[in-house]
Parts: C-alpha cells; structure tokens; sequence
C-alpha cells in the first residue's frame, strides 16, 4: 500500500479540527479569570496571587496581564498590576444603570439615616445580585461592596428581583440548584416557590440568616416608568441588633421614592 505523504497523513480526522473560535473563547475566559481575582481588599495582587486565584499557569498570567497592561485594562505598580483607567471609562458609558444610580443615591442616603444600617441597590445578572451602590451603616458586617455579587436566591434582594422575574428565569435558578449556605437556607424547591410568591404578595422580601449567619435583610422593588421591576434595595444589619420589623415600611418607601411606581407588574 502506498503511503500518504507526510503533509496530509498528519492531519487530524475532520471532527477533530479545532475551531478558531474555541481558542479565542477560552481567551475571553482566562482574561474574565484576571479581572475577577481584583476586589476592593486587595485591589493590588501580584503575578504570584493572580496565579494563585486563577489557577492558570504563570506563563499564561504573564502574558495576558502584559497585554492588558498596553491595552491599559490593567495598570502595572511596583508591587504588581491593579485595574486600570479603562474599566472607569468603559463603567461611564453603562448609560441606564448609571442614572439610575445616581438618581438613587439621595434616597439611599436617606435610608441609611433612618434605619442606621447598611444600605444596598442591586440588580439581577445571570441569577446573581450584582450590587449598583453601597452604603455602609453603623454596623460594617456585610461582606459586600459596589460592583459585588451576591447568590439571589438567598438573598432577600435576589429573592424580590426573582419574585418579579418570569418562570423560566425562576426555574432556571432552581436548576442550577440551591446550595446550603447556612442552616436557615431554603433549599427545597417548593418552599422557595412558596417563598417568591409570599414576596409577590408582601411587596418586600425578608431573609434571616440564609446567607450569612448572625445577619438579617429586608428588600423591596424598584421599578421603572412602564412598572418593571429593574432593581431592588435593601437594608442589612445584624440579626441581634437590627431591628427589621422597624426598618421595612423606611425600605417599601425608599424602592417606591426611587421608582415612583405605587405597585409592580404582576409576571
């Protein structure tokens, strides 16, 4: 039997082919792996701890963060790479959540003076709270900061923003499953449902304990001018000090302040 020539025996099975695109995806996903590893208690890492919070070889740190770093995403320092000018920039142009931020802020700021307790405004993104503003009250115990993310199924600003949300976005995040993060989790399906409609009906969500011990969260909707829930805010404090009860009708008053809206749309 005649042999192939060496150019075409080498090639791959046609299955087996790498599309282009497959590399430039895992591209995307190592440099999300990068940005991520920053947060504001350690907004400086070295090349050693992006290693670290990565899990991806030093070569490919190395590489990716130069590159960002003449791209200006990233800013080098003499003690290793931080975020840099263009996130600031690029976060400008995020037009409707920004004004809505900044709209905000006076109510917030009211709130906070009510209730003495840590203030947040949050959105849904890909089942998670991702936190639009943060005000810290007297008590510093929730481990959460602007631009954070947070679990929202056990979360009561989660719970409000997937209480308005439609079914298959509800079910979704049932099928991604309901880990225990505390006792006081709710982790059956069920009784989350339950859960989602009694906040429907309330018009606010309350949380004890389900996502972080000792700590306590009252949420309400915020909606937009055609009465969409886009937002929800809330107030946390410790389960031993804060009282909640008293707190509720100040957070029901800042989300409709904030909205003008006197009731959500029902889904």
């Amino acid at each position: 039997m005649t042999a192939l020539p060496l150019a075409l025996d080498s090639l791959p099975e046609p299955d087996l082919v790498r599309d282009p695109l497959d590399h430039r995806d895992s591209v995307i996903v190592r440099i999300s792996a990068i940005v991520d590893a920053f947060d504001p208690a350690t907004p400086v890492l070295s090349l050693g701890r992006l290693m670290e919070r990565t899990a991806l070889p030093k070569s490919t740190v190395y590489r990716l963060t130069e590159q960002l770093v003449e791209l200006r995403w990233l800013e080098r320092s003499a003690s290793g790479y931080r975020l840099g000018l263009k996130f600031f920039e690029i976060g400008g142009l995020v037009g409707a959540r920004s004004r809505l931020r900044t709209n905000a802020m006076p109510h917030l700021q009211t709130l906070r003076d009510q209730v003495g307790q840590s203030v947040h405004m949050g959105v849904l993104d890909n089942l998670d709270v991702v936190i639009l503003a943060k005000i810290w009250g007297l008590e510093s115990t929730m481990p959460t900061w602007d631009g954070g993310r947070m679990p929202a199924y056990c979360t009561a600003t989660g719970k409000v923003l997937l209480a308005h949300s439609s079914t298959a976005v509800v079910e979704a995040a049932i099928a991604r499953g309901l880990p225990r993060r505390t006792q006081a989790t709710v982790v059956h399906p069920l009784v989350f449902r339950n859960g989602l409609e009694k906040i429907r009906n309330d018009g606010f969500a309350v949380e004890y304990e389900e996502n972080v011990a000792g700590l306590c969260c009252v949420a309400a909707p915020i909606l937009d001018h055609a009465g969409n829930v886009v937002a929800a805010v809330s107030v946390s404090g410790s389960l031993y000090s804060f009282d909640l009860v008293r707190a509720t009708p100040f957070v029901v008053r800042c989300a409709a302040a904030i909205s003008g809206h006197p009731s959500p749309k029902r889904r």
